[in-house]
Parts: C-alpha cells; sequence; structure tokens
C-alpha cells in the first residue's frame, strides 16, 4: 500500500461524543451497530483491542435540486464499533428532500453511503474493510434508526444489514433533555479522494434528445428496463410483460459498488483490472408506486421498456488516515446508482414514470455489449427448463432471476446504469485517451430494480405466442431465450453470482 500525507484535514474534521442519559433510551437520529465475524464465527471482541481502531464514513446525497451533492454525517473513529447520527444533524438534509418531492417521502428511500475501516494500529493496514448503504426515509430521521452491519473479515460488502425502528423516547416530566454533544478533534478518519464523477446532465450531448425530459427543472433519461428483440423471420410471436404492481411492498433500485487496487491508473493504461463488484446492501432509491408495460414482437420486432430516472457513476481513491502517520491508501471504489425514479399520482395511486416503444435504443446497446454477452436460459423451474418456449408456454421473470442469482442476493431486473455512463464515465477517468478496457469494465455496473423483500419479485413473463391470428407472417415454432448477463460475476458475502443484465432478451 502507499503512504500519503494530507495536510489541513484532520484539524478540520470532528466527532461528537454524546453522553446519554439512562433514563431516555435511545435518542432520535441514526444508530448503527457492527458486528464483525471471522470465517462465521463471532469475532467482537477486536473492537475492544487497543491495537486496533474503527473508522467510519458516513454521507448522504442531496436532491436532484442540488445535483446529488454529498452530505457528510460523520467521519472519525466508530468506539466500540458504534455510530450515532443525530436527529438534529440530518434534519436539514431531510427538509431539502421533502421540498424537492414536494412532501411526498412517506414511502421514498434514499440512501446513506458507508465505507467503515477496521484497522491495525502498529500496521495501519484494513482487518476488515466494507463498502456499503444503507437506506432511509427522509421522514423518519426523527425516529430511533437503528442498523446492524454484519462484517465478514475479507468480504467488502456488508453480510447482512438488519433495521430496526422505533419512535423517539418520551422524557418524563423534569428530565433534563437528554444528549449532550461534546466535540473532540478525531484522530483517525476515512479519506475519499475524487476520480471523476458523472450524472445525467454529463450525458445529454452523448444522446439523443429523445432520451431526455426536463421536470421540475432537472433533467432526467429514459433507463432501459427491458430490451427485447424477435431476431429471425422465421419466428413465432413474442410477447413480454413487464409488471410492478404489488402495493403492499417497495420497489427500488439498489447501488452497484466496485473495488480494486488502483483501478484507474490501470484503465488509463487501457489494462483490466481485477475487481470485486458487488450490489448494494439496500435500495438508493426506493418508493411505493406502481408500473407496467407489454411489448408484443412479431419476427424481426424490437422493442424497449423504460423509466425516468436520474443516474450516477462515480470513482474515489479510499485512504484511511490517523495522526503522525498520515495516510494509507486502501484502493479505489467505484460507485453507479439511481438517485431518483420520477413518479406521479392519478387520483390516489401513485405510478412510477415510464414508457415502451417499438424501437431500439441503439445509443445505449453499441456500449451495452462491451461489459454484457449473451446467455442461454436454462431455468431449474417453469417453462424454461427444457432452454426453450413451445408455442402457448409462458417463462416468468421469477424463475429467470433465480437461475441467475445463485447466491440469493436478491438481483433482479438489471438497469444498465454502466452502459449507460461508461463512455462519459471512461473520458472523465482516462481524460479522453480510448481505453477499451475501461469500457468493457464500466458497462458491467449494472443495478437492479428490485421488489422489497428476498422471496418478493417484480412480476413479469415472456410468452410464445407461435402463430398468433393478429400478427401475420409467424410461426408455430419453439423460441429459445437468450439473456445477456455481465461478464463480470458479482459477489454476496463469498458467493459469486451471474447479473442479468437490462433484462435484454433476445428470442430465435
Amino acid at each position: 500500500m502507499r503512504k500519503v500525507w494530507l495536510i489541513g484535514v484532520l484539524a478540520a474534521a470532528l466527532v461528537a461524543t454524546f453522553v446519554i442519559s439512562s433514563t431516555v433510551g435511545d435518542p432520535p437520529g441514526v444508530h448503527i451497530r457492527l458486528k464483525l465475524y471471522d470465517g462465521g464465527k463471532p469475532a467482537d471482541y477486536l473492537l475492544q483491542r487497543g491495537d486496533v481502531s474503527v473508522v467510519a464514513l458516513v454521507y448522504g446525497i442531496d436532491p436532484p435540486s442540488r445535483n446529488e451533492s454529498r452530505v457528510v454525517f460523520f467521519n472519525g473513529t466508530a468506539r466500540g464499533g458504534s455510530i450515532y447520527i443525530p436527529a438534529a444533524k440530518l434534519r436539514e438534509w431531510a427538509r431539502r428532500w421533502a421540498e424537492w418531492r414536494r412532501g411526498d417521502v412517506k414511502d421514498f428511500r434514499t440512501a446513506l453511503f458507508i465505507t467503515v475501516a477496521v484497522v491495525n494500529k502498529t500496521s495501519h493496514k484494513p482487518i476488515y474493510l466494507v463498502i456499503d448503504n444503507i437506506d432511509i426515509s427522509p421522514a423518519d430521521v426523527e425516529m430511533v434508526n437503528i442498523y446492524t452491519i454484519h462484517m465478514e473479515r475479507g468480504v467488502r460488502n456488508a453480510v447482512k444489514v438488519e433495521k430496526t425502528q422505533k419512535p423517539p423516547p418520551l422524557i418524563p416530566t423534569g428530565t433534563v433533555a437528554a444528549y449532550v454533544a461534546t466535540p473532540e478533534p478525531t484522530l483517525e478518519y476515512i479519506s475519499e479522494v475524487l476520480i471523476y464523477r458523472v450524472a445525467t446532465e454529463d450525458l445529454a450531448k452523448l444522446y439523443p434528445s429523445t432520451y431526455f425530459k426536463t421536470a421540475d427543472g432537472k433533467l432526467y433519461m429514459k433507463i432501459p428496463a427491458v430490451v427485447a428483440y424477435n431476431k429471425y423471420t422465421y419466428s413465432g410471436t413474442i410477447a413480454i410483460s413487464f409488471r410492478a404492481v404489488r402495493t403492499d411492498v417497495q420497489f427500488g433500485i439498489y447501488p452497484t459498488f466496485g473495488f480494486g487496487d488502483n483501478l484507474a491508473e490501470k484503465l488509463k493504461s487501457n489494462i483490466l483490472p481485477s475487481v470485486t463488484i458487488w450490489k448494494g446492501s439496500v435500495f438508493s432509491w426506493g418508493d411505493r408506486a406502481v408500473y407496467s408495460a407489454s411489448l408484443v414482437l412479431g419476427p424481426e420486432r424490437r422493442g424497449w421498456i423504460w423509466l425516468w430516472g436520474r443516474v450516477v457513476s462515480e470513482g474515489y481513491q479510499v485512504y484511511y488516515c490517523a495522526a503522525i502517520m498520515g495516510c494509507e491508501y486502501l484502493g479505489d471504489k467505484i460507485t453507479n446508482y439511481v438517485s431518483e425514479v420520477r413518479t406521479y399520482y392519478l387520483g390516489s395511486s401513485k405510478y412510477i414514470d415510464g414508457g415502451f416503444e417499438y424501437s431500439y435504443p441503439s445509443e445505449i446497446m453499441s456500449r451495452f455489449f462491451d461489459g454484457n454477452t449473451l446467455a442461454l436460459v436454462g431455468t431449474t423451474s417453469g417453462a424454461l427448463v427444457d432452454t426453450f418456449l413451445s408455442p402457448g408456454e409462458t417463462a416468468e421473470f421469477a424463475d429467470i432471476f433465480k437461475t441467475f442469482d445463485t447466491c440469493g442476493a436478491d438481483f433482479e431486473v438489471g438497469l444498465p446504469v454502466g452502459a449507460i455512463l461508461s463512455d462519459a464515465a471512461c473520458g472523465a477517468i482516462t481524460r479522453g485517451a480510448a481505453s477499451t478496457a475501461c469500457r468493457v469494465l464500466l458497462s458491467g455496473f449494472d443495478v437492479s430494480l428490485s421488489a422489497s423483500g428476498p422471496s418478493i419479485y417484480i412480476d413479469g413473463w415472456v410468452t410464445n405466442h407461435g402463430d398468433h391470428p393478429d400478427v401475420s407472417n409467424d410461426y408455430n415454432v419453439r423460441e429459445y431465450v437468450y439473456i445477456a448477463t455481465s461478464k463480470f460475476k458479482y459477489s454476496s458475502g463469498l458467493c459469486q453470482y451471474e447479473v442479468p443484465a437490462g433484462l435484454y432478451i433476445e428470442t430465435h
């Protein structure tokens, strides 16, 4: 690892130690508690050792009205593996989100991003390093939000994130109001140095104007959820339905993280680096809203289904910093996420804003196959166990998701955010120099649109209608279904799995 010195940061970094009256319980805000494991066995004893430090960075993102700016809520030592961010520190940030969404934040979720390093003070090397996210509604910052993050040695993502929520404690009459913050200089912190950042506004010159619309003064882009191609002349008619219609669950989009050594420098040199990629533990955007769309494709026809959203890709060099010894380089991290999806009301029902069309997003797809490849689908249950659909057969999305997500990571509809952002991101990383390796890597960073819960799936299906009475020149023939998958396996704990990318479906 390389060591650097960052001047002037230490003096500005402050951590608050909170003295809490025992009569009032946990105060409102965000509580993060770390649980350590080594080979599956509890290792919390490390949190109490004098030669071990726990250092954490926690930040949120502002609403689109502030261009998704980073808002740091905590950066310093997490003594005993505990972090407390008081409601007062979150309140103004929550107000900005509520203002942006015109008060519609009850079911809305946004991300708090986390970098946690458990460091050996002697060697200055991390024993544990986790990069992940938790989610919170701006409506809940006055609640007591407790997140338990389970960390396994050698695993970059949280093994599990548990959340409990309770109302703020009642303070008995005559009790002194409770939580006194005593600032003290922190001797250790996480420094993340920006490598690049690209967002929706940076894409306007790269794609046709029909891919964008302005709403509430900000730019939104069509994000493909399904791209389908019934490729050959001698083919049946294929129908594809996409349905996120359950009102008893939330739908949301998870971020995707990547981490490795000197990623940016290697990409500048057109070297494909070794990188660990994983889905975030919870949503970067979530809401209780519904959406459905369908495509009916005769032979040689194409179509796509899309959502209006805002996309971000950013890269940082990550350092662990301490007084006297300076800063120790830990690695480069890349984060792709969707910060916002546009929604609207019809009566009392909320809908995700999107659409479909019988065309092909060629400007996106030309980048898409840099980092993704086609795979024949053979499911473990349902109509595709024999890898083809006979006329009249239907394959359920849930069976397809489970076939690829062999780790139970809840990766469902892959959104090709990496492909959308790869040209702009690679231009920023390489300063305009051509890098095939960069496009291959970043276009494989797909994010997941999912229903909340590991056993609940976005509904949808692919049907082979064969010779449909309303479609000319189609035939009663079996159809083989191909799904695009990322060229990179994703990690979930110690398990690795393939990712269905953008639900690109091709029938042969």
